[in-house]
């Protein structure tokens, strides 16, 4: 498979997790899983409030803070991952011990509600050279914190988060993110990268659009994200961030769309060339 010109092989298994549990996963693989390829299925949860992910990489313990040793160079790919609260999860074990090597690529987490992604679409942390590329995800709604990518932003975040737990080295490109929508008052980012205090990491050719928050201070809506750091190089390149329509939510919102943020005073080299940003969402009092 390629992502430039798009070719995918077709989907021929489907995978499902009926349990009503919201800390089970459709597929998990545990630490020291190695060289494993996910690929060319349809791996469906019970909705997007109940199974926790599709696919997940950590520990023993299945959550949002599993932390996993040596799960390194594996491989989602060109699967359409449903009815999920999160679509795909990886998580090393700390700063010093990240995974590396995974790739996430040509996955679809894009369906409509009840079979749509709850919360984030792929969930990282401390992971070193890992690729995100050419997926889709779009419908991503609620009231609470949503993103599309958070790379090492963790799951919680406002206007301020730098990091949860930081990734190097990351290259993010070709992905196309569409609604990702919050009628609360917090967060939704398209692509959240932490800070980090090395490595350089690219953030090329993605198109974003219809990321919006009712946000209030200090949340914020954004379609990129950067958490910043020291020693460490970030490349801004290409891309295309559309923040459009119409904010929804029933109390008024106090802060702007930004197509572009960094969430910190502290950073380290950061490049942003060639990209089209345009902010022309309305619906709240900071719009």
């Amino acid at each position: 498979n390629t992502c430039c010109p798009l070719v995918q092989s077709s989907r021929n298994m489907t995978i499902t997790n009926s349990s009503t549990s919201v800390t089970s996963a459709v597929i998990w693989m545990s630490s020291g899983s190695t060289n494993n390829v996910v690929r060319n299925c349809i791996i469906v949860g019970n909705g997007p409030a109940q199974t926790l992910f599709g696919v997940g990489m950590g520990g023993a313990a299945i959550s949002t803070s599993s932390l996993g040793t040596a799960n390194n160079s594996n491989t989602i790919e060109n699967n359409d991952i449903r009815a999920c609260q999160n679509g795909i999860y990886s998580q090393g074990a700390s700063a010093g011990a990240k995974n590396t090597g995974n790739s996430i690529l040509l996955n679809k987490m894009d369906n409509v509600s009840p079979n749509n992604i709850g919360t984030i679409g792929i969930l990282t942390g401390f992971e070193n050279t890992l690729t995100i590329s050419c997926n889709t995800i779009s419908e991503i709604n609620g009231t609470s914190d949503r993103a599309a990518i958070s790379a090492g932003m963790g799951t919680s975040f406002t206007g301020t988060t730098t990091v949860a737990n930081e990734v190097t080295n990351a290259t993010i490109t070709n992905n196309v993110i569409g609604n990702v929508i919050g009628t609360g008052t917090n967060t939704s980012f398209g692509i959240a990268l932490s800070s980090a205090s090395s490595g350089t990491s690219v953030i090329a050719n993605n198109m974003i659009s219809g990321v919006s928050h009712n946000s209030t201070s200090p949340d914020i809506a954004a379609g990129i994200v950067l958490g910043g750091g020291t020693g460490n190089t970030v490349n801004v390149f290409h891309n295309t961030v559309s923040m459009q329509g119409t904010m929804t939510g029933a109390t008024a919102g106090s802060m702007a769309t930004t197509g572009l943020a960094v969430t910190n005073a502290t950073m380290g080299t950061i490049s942003v060339r060639n990209n089209i940003f345009t902010t022309t969402q309305s619906g709240n009092t900071g719009a």
